[in-house]
Formats: C-alpha cells, sequence, structure tokens
C-alpha cells in the first residue's frame, strides 16, 4: 500500500496540468499558459503540449520559444501539419525561405489537401523571387480552399511582386468579398493602396478595419 501511495501516473498529472494551462489560455492569460503547459511536458513529454505551448509563447511574443516548442512537436509527431505550419511560418518571418519550404513539404507529406501548407510554400518560393512557382503553389492552394480569403491575400502578394497590380487590387478586393470582418484583408489592401499612393483609400480601409476591431 505504501509503495502504491507513491506512486505517479504521469499521464494523468500531464492532464491535469494541461487542463490548468486551457483555462489560462481560454483567458489569454498567456504567460501562465506557457508554465502550466511546461509541467505537463514535464509530466507527459507530447507533440500536442508542445504544439499548445508554441501558441502560447507566440501570443506574447516569444518567437524563439515558440519555434523551440513547434520543432519539438514535429519531432515526437513528423506527421503534425499544424507544427510544421507554425515552424515554417516563423522561419519564413526570419527570412529562412529554404527552412520554411521544407515544414511545408513537410506538412503536404502529411497532408496533401492543405491549403495552408500550399500558402506557406507559395510565400516561401516567393520570396526566394520564384515567382512561377509561388502562383503554382498558391493555384493548388485557392483550388483546394476557394472561399479561403487567407488565399486570396497571399495570391495578391505574389502579384503584386510580379508587377501585376490590377490582379493583386482584385485579389484583395476578393479576399475582403469572401470575409468581410478580416482586420487582415483590410490591412493588406491598405498596404497596397499606400504602395499606389491612394492614400485615401488606405486610410479608409484602416478606418473600417477599427471599426470592426477596435
Amino acid at each position: 500500500l505504501g509503495v502504491g501511495a507513491c506512486r505517479h501516473d504521469p499521464a494523468a498529472d500531464a492532464r491535469r496540468f494541461e487542463a490548468r494551462a486551457d483555462g489560462y489560455a481560454a483567458n489569454r492569460q498567456w504567460k501562465e499558459a506557457v508554465v502550466e503547459y511546461g509541467n505537463a511536458i514535464k509530466a507527459q513529454p507530447r507533440a500536442d503540449l508542445y504544439d499548445k505551448r508554441a501558441r502560447a509563447y507566440a501570443e506574447i511574443g516569444d518567437a524563439r520559444g515558440a519555434f523551440t516548442a513547434y520543432v519539438r512537436a514535429t519531432e515526437l509527431a513528423p506527421r503534425n501539419v499544424h507544427a510544421h505550419l507554425g515552424a515554417g511560418r516563423l522561419l519564413l518571418a526570419a527570412g529562412d525561405f529554404e527552412a520554411a519550404e521544407s515544414h511545408a513539404t513537410s506538412a503536404l507529406e502529411a497532408d496533401p489537401q492543405s491549403a495552408d501548407a500550399y500558402i506557406l510554400r507559395a510565400q516561401a518560393r516567393a520570396a526566394r523571387g520564384e515567382l512561377p512557382a509561388a502562383l503554382d503553389a498558391i493555384g493548388r492552394a485557392i483550388a483546394l480552399a476557394p472561399q479561403s480569403s487567407v488565399a486570396r491575400i497571399a495570391f495578391a502578394a505574389i502579384q503584386f511582386r510580379a508587377g501585376a497590380r490590377d490582379k493583386a487590387r482584385s485579389a484583395l478586393d476578393e479576399a475582403i468579398a469572401l470575409d468581410p470582418d478580416s482586420v487582415d484583408a483590410r490591412l493588406a489592401r491598405a498596404v497596397y493602396r499606400r504602395a499606389v499612393d491612394d492614400l485615401a483609400g488606405a486610410e479608409h480601409d484602416l478606418r473600417d478595419g477599427l471599426a470592426r476591431h477596435p
């Protein structure tokens, strides 16, 4: 009985810490969530726990912590699409376009129907100046997710790089039509309008976005 009382159930401990962390995350108490997900990982290092901790790190602006957690999640679960995308997006932002596309490829190997993985691949290729290959990838993303405003925003960015401003503008208009409440779509069109010296139009988009999401 004494020996039994001293035993711990790591899985149960992990679930308890995870539940506490999930509660913090639901209340947007991200620093506390980072700590409790860390406790859960100590009890039972699972890929999904690293994935959740990565998001909490990202919410507090700790890109290094988020990246480390995402990579650990992919090591434990190589077919974890969400973790590959998280790591890839951080690498894209850091300018490591080859590594970003590598994670996009891993995500597609796990899920060939992932529009988000094609978007990441397109963004990485565009950043390297491989515009035809980028357009091919973003075309696949749009075919898989025709209602995705995110895909339209990425398509617009690639077309703008290619000098096709009219196509870029049309894609941004489509993004807003698909998701009128999207802050990202309005911000992207504002950036586009500023780039083409339509400052009044840019301000209109920014004011509209702020009115919807103060």
